[in-house]
């Protein structure tokens, strides 16, 4: 096994191990935990870290007076990021709205450099989906968007070079709004 594979396996065997910890102890206030690229305004390491989400990051003179626990700042080898940001579902139409309850910010907004956890969906339906994150192709190098099958694909007869908008078309993206286009998907 090679070194990125291994470490990300010892990631796994942390998040088994401590994100129950944080996720069910209300003190943390941690929505999610996940392991990913830190997200910083300035990072000379991109190794990826154990990653705490929360609703508002707070300083620590803030923590305490909000009788909130911080964060640990490393887990066995894992340096750890604390991440803001709300994740609540999409509101669809036949819910019985047809108009979305959050703003086009955050995850929603236009987004340059593309990440993951934002909005996406295809060019051509009128429906919403979450970009899983960016990867590098091994065959070719590029630069290549990921995300679940349902999500930019959906029907097993799609070929290459469909049209991805973001935001997503329920968010207000339009057909105009394209990013990229489908190279591949896993039932082709």
């Amino acid at each position: 096994m090679d070194g990125d594979r291994l470490r990300a396996a010892r990631a796994r065997l942390c998040l088994r191990r401590y994100a129950p910890v944080f996720l069910y102890d209300r003190a943390y206030g941690v929505n999610m935990v996940d392991f990913g690229i830190p997200v910083r305004a300035v990072s000379s390491d991109e190794r990826p870290t154990i990653r705490f989400h929360v609703p508002r990051k707070l300083s620590q003179p803030q923590l305490e007076r909000a009788g909130i626990k911080p964060a640990l700042w490393q887990i066995g080898e894992f340096i750890t990021d604390v991440i803001e940001g709300q994740y609540l579902p999409h509101l669809w139409s036949w819910w019985g709205s047809s108009q979305s309850y959050l703003p086009a910010s955050g995850s929603r907004a236009c987004h340059d450099p593309m990440r993951g956890g934002i909005s996406v969906s295809v060019a051509r339906d009128y429906s919403a989906g979450t970009l899983g994150g960016l990867v590098c192709d091994h065959a070719t190098g590029e630069l290549m968007m990921l995300s679940n099958w349902h999500v930019l694909v959906a029907e097993r007869w799609i070929a290459a070079g469909l049209p991805i908008c973001q935001p997503d078309r329920l968010d207000g993206g339009l057909p105009s709004d394209v990013v990229a286009t489908t190279t591949r998907h896993a039932l082709r």
